[in-house]
């Protein structure tokens, strides 16, 4: 499911909406039950006690449109303040960057198997890349696990630029994503299970991403590109087998690639670089460097 971040006018635009909607209905309700006499008829058995019908105060109209926009504002500022309660405490404001912190440091343990990684650099210099890989819950249910893209290189302002978005591919329901983090060089994402992941049970994810120029040291001659990953140390055991490839531009040029450690099997292939690690350590980092060949 791909995060979509609503801009700031259209969310102040819908809220004033529901708001003026919400106190319109109000008003309209109010009139038709007579609420505003209703109103005035209270206050006066609650001043002056119960009175007889000829004693009953006339409400004019001009009263009753008074009454009518007194209740108006009083349930439109009520639904005003419950409004933005509800997105100052909710998660997809602030809140969700200390839960990515809390569970990328303190949330359930889990294992990560067959990890599968593909970076493509386009003819502009853009990055695209896949992950795919195996989670599988240990003793407690597993809700979430945090995700990171950056570029230390190139900005990228906008969320949906990166478009970033996570899907099962294979296990049961669905996964759900929410922003944690919109920095220009680094985006942050909670992957939520739904349902969550029992102890034991495995669900296979693929992500994927895009970063716009983000290669673009490669256009000079001897000056590397370094894209690097690393795992969580939630992971609470080594992963048994991690593949990187990278797939270099199709523009005539030639490029180079080099792993910032040996892999166990891989290299070189004619469109790019492919490595398998095995036993990879939780918290390890791999860098891969490409050049355009000088």
């Amino acid at each position: 499911m791909q995060p979509v971040e609503i801009p700031r006018w259209a969310r102040r635009t819908w809220s004033f909406l529901k708001v003026l909607l919400g106190a319109s209905g109000v008003a309209i309700v109010s009139s038709l039950l007579k609420i505003p006499s209703l109103v005035v008829s209270f206050f006066q058995w609650a001043i002056i006690g119960p009175v007889t019908p000829q004693q009953t105060l006339k409400v004019s109209t001009v009263g009753q449109i008074i009454i009518i926009v007194a209740l108006v504002a009083v349930v439109g500022l009520g639904l005003w303040l419950f409004d933005n309660w509800g997105k100052n405490s909710g998660l997809l404001l602030g809140e969700a960057g200390q839960l990515f912190d809390a569970i990328a440091t303190r949330g359930s343990e889990y294992l990560v198997h067959d990890v599968q990684m593909h970076v493509e650099i386009t003819d502009d210099l853009s990055i695209r890349g896949t992950s795919e890989y195996t989670v599988e819950a240990l003793d407690s249910e597993v809700h979430a696990i945090a995700a990171t893209r950056g570029s230390s290189d190139v900005a990228c302002v906008g969320i949906d630029t990166v478009q970033f978005n996570a899907r099962l591919v294979q296990g049961p329901g669905d996964l759900h994503t929410v922003v944690a983090l919109n920095d220009p060089n680094q985006k942050k994402y909670l992957v939520f299970f739904d349902p969550p992941l029992k102890p034991s049970e495995k669900r296979r994810i693929r992500t994927s991403h895009c970063w716009p120029g983000s290669a673009k040291k490669t256009l000079g001659a001897d000056d590397w590109d370094r894209n690097e990953w690393s795992w969580p140390p939630r992971c609470k055991a080594a992963v048994n087998s991690v593949t990187l490839s990278i797939r270099h531009p199709a523009d005539g040029r030639r490029y180079e690639t080099r792993a910032s450690s040996q892999p166990t099997v891989g290299g070189e292939t004619p469109t790019g670089w492919s490595g398998t690690f095995t036993n990879v350590v939780p918290g390890t980092g791999i860098a891969l460097r490409t050049r355009r060949a000088p």
